[in-house]
């Protein structure tokens, strides 16, 4: 497995010194994305499907508008297409019920799927199963705060069942963005939700067959740093070598709404990161730039940021997100009296909002930048599988330059892997393998090491490879999976550790 150290927090390090930590933010891409004007943007999921080299989307839109304590809304789920991951068109749809609406593909039990995220899963022996959609099927005339949370199945994302309910994974309604994954590091399939309708934190349900699901776990809640009337509204959640990435809706709510379950308020969205899936640090940081007043004011008040997939090339991560020019809320409530100018937006209608796609390179929302002639860092100690892939840093500095050293875990420079026989990197790589005059780094595969950087005008993101934290007594196979690897290490555990058979001579 590939792990990372990046640089969000300090706890891969052993030193650092004159490196300010700075977060960046997901740029949208300028006429991207998927918006019809017959469908309001909402909830929405891309995923690469490699067999078609396509890739799609699937958008969850309204068709009925809830009004308060008097109708909910329906949602049900249409599909687009698209060659380079940006620009996106309609897909020949497979239900023909729901006219004017010509691509539309699933609508649960036949008139409503809520919050659905859509899974593709190439794994997954069962082709019936190559899709995988997340949603609460909140029909017509069932109690909604029991409507049922299944997984529904597709073998092409186009015709979908909802095998008689037998994926089900909560029985109370999920009424959130339910954001489907694969966790690598736990083995199982990991939903993002809600335990009850519009209980606005984050839980989370876990399974190894789709049929045994664990009860909802909370795992994020506001905190003293949130102030008042926040709530958690959902959380969309991607993995990348070694690092789960979530982007959390922080849903700022009017502390003067009479409605309890709080419908006014706007949105925006935090980085937040975990190494397990289930244990989560926050940032404070936003993951996407609201706008300014300024032109079209897309994204001024709301931001809605759903999930994320590396492109087909691998060198950029790509976002579905919806811009809004509105509260949340809006056009729910009426005035306190006559005296107010009309709306300026019909409720739902679809030009309200913009469905987009925001980009960054991969792990690139945080790094470590240099200040001055010379900014430099240590690692802690960490193996290097022999048969695995050797460390690479993501890196820029295109105008400056960086050096890598290799040191014992005594923190003794290793003859060869000095700075003085480093060949000086310039440019910008997510994977740049660090060069020596007359060694390769390939040499000390098998053995544990720490990484000197020393960085000028540069910006460092991460070390990535087939490496093993080794900060304590024995090796870990990841930060987020803790069992100790000893016998990956040593081929034994029935004698005493040998670490002097690690160290580089």
């Amino acid at each position: 497995m590939i792990n990372t150290f990046a640089f969000l927090d300090d706890f891969c390090l052993q030193q650092r010194h004159q490196l300010k930590r700075r977060f960046f933010t997901l740029k949208a891409i300028e006429d991207s994305g998927y918006n019809n004007p017959l469908q309001p943007p909402a909830y929405s999921t891309i995923q690469y499907v490699s067999e078609l080299d396509r890739y799609y989307m699937f958008c969850s839109f309204n068709t009925v508008f809830s009004d308060l304590k008097t109708q909910s809304e329906q949602c049900i789920m249409s599909l687009a297409e698209s060659e380079d991951g940006i620009h996106y068109h309609a897909a020949e749809g497979t239900l023909k019920n729901f006219p004017p609406h010509e691509n539309v593909v699933f609508a649960g039990l036949g008139h409503s799927i809520h919050g659905p995220t859509v899974l593709y899963d190439p794994d997954d022996p069962d082709p019936a199963r190559r899709f995988k959609c997340a949603g609460a099927l909140d029909e017509p005339g069932r109690i909604m705060a029991y409507s049922p949370c299944t997984v529904s199945v597709s073998p092409d994302g186009k015709n979908w069942s909802t095998a008689d309910g037998k994926y089900k994974w909560s029985n109370f309604w999920s009424d959130s963005y339910n954001a489907l994954i694969w966790n690598p590091v736990l083995k199982c399939y990991q939903i993002f939700c809600r335990a009850l309708g519009t209980d606005r934190r984050i839980c989370t349900v876990t399974s190894k067959d789709l049929v045994h699901w664990t009860e909802p776990q909370l795992i994020l809640h506001p905190d003293t740093m949130d102030g008042p009337n926040v709530e958690f509204y959902a959380m969309p959640v991607h993995y990348y070598q070694g690092i789960f990435y979530g982007f959390l809706w922080i849903y700022q709510t009017d502390e003067e709404d009479t409605v309890p379950y709080k419908m006014a308020g706007r949105m925006r969205c935090e980085l937040v990161y975990s190494y397990n899936g289930l244990n989560w640090n926050r940032t404070y940081q936003p993951v996407a730039d609201h706008a300014d007043y300024e032109g079209e004011n897309y994204g001024t008040f709301n931001i809605s940021l759903y999930n994320t997939i590396l492109n087909r090339e691998k060198d950029l991560f790509l976002t579905v997100g919806s811009m809004g020019r509105f509260g949340h809320g809006d056009g729910l409530y009426c005035h306190k009296d006559d005296n107010h100018l009309p709306p300026v937006f019909e409720k739902g209608a679809p030009h309200n909002s913009k469905r987009l796609i925001f980009s960054i390179k991969p792990g690139r929302y945080c790094g470590l930048e240099s200040i001055g002639n010379s900014g430099r860092l240590r690692t802690k100690t960490f193996f290097i599988d022999k048969d695995g892939v050797m460390p690479t840093i993501n890196a820029a500095c295109p105008y400056g330059e960086m050096r890598v050293q290799l040191c014992k875990s005594t923190n003794e420079p290793i003859p060869g892997f000095t700075f003085a026989d480093c060949i000086p990197f310039r440019g910008n790589e997510l994977a740049w393998k660090p060069l020596w005059k007359n060694r390769r780094i390939e040499e000390v595969a098998g053995k544990f090491i720490n990484m000197q950087i020393e960085l000028q005008n540069a910006c460092i993101f991460g070390i990535s490879g087939s490496v093993k934290p080794f900060h304590g007594a024995l090796p870990l196979n990841g930060y987020g999976d803790v069992a100790a690897a000893a016998k990956e290490v040593w081929g034994t555990m029935d004698k005493a550790p040998d670490y002097d058979a690690l160290e580089v001579q």
